[in-house]
């Protein structure tokens, strides 16, 4: 597992903890903009440089560590949920 898989497998299990995970980090973000949704900006913090967060062609950016850069790294089902959850207007507090 390359570790922007383990940065999304560490956000949760479930939509729910997701949410809860970046609420608590205190994670904002944008509808429907792939580079500035919360999955993305939660990314950025991390250190993953321009990451995109696209539901159907996965999660793109550049490796923290090194030269790396990860293309269509493929949504957990609760990442997955959770974008389309904030797209659709759940989680305003979440927006910025």
């Amino acid at each position: 597992m390359n570790e922007l898989a383990k940065a999304l497998e560490d956000l949760g299990e479930t939509l729910e903890e997701v949410y809860t995970k970046l609420k608590e980090a205190g994670i904002k973000g944008r509808q429907t903009v792939c580079s500035m949704c919360p999955i993305a900006n939660y990314l950025s913090e991390l250190g993953f440089r321009s990451p995109k967060v696209g539901i159907g062609a996965g999660i793109d950016a550049g490796s923290p560590t090194t030269d790396e850069i990860y293309l269509g790294v493929p949504h957990t089902e609760a990442t997955k949920q959770f974008v389309r959850a904030f797209d659709d207007g759940h989680f305003p507090d979440l927006e910025e």
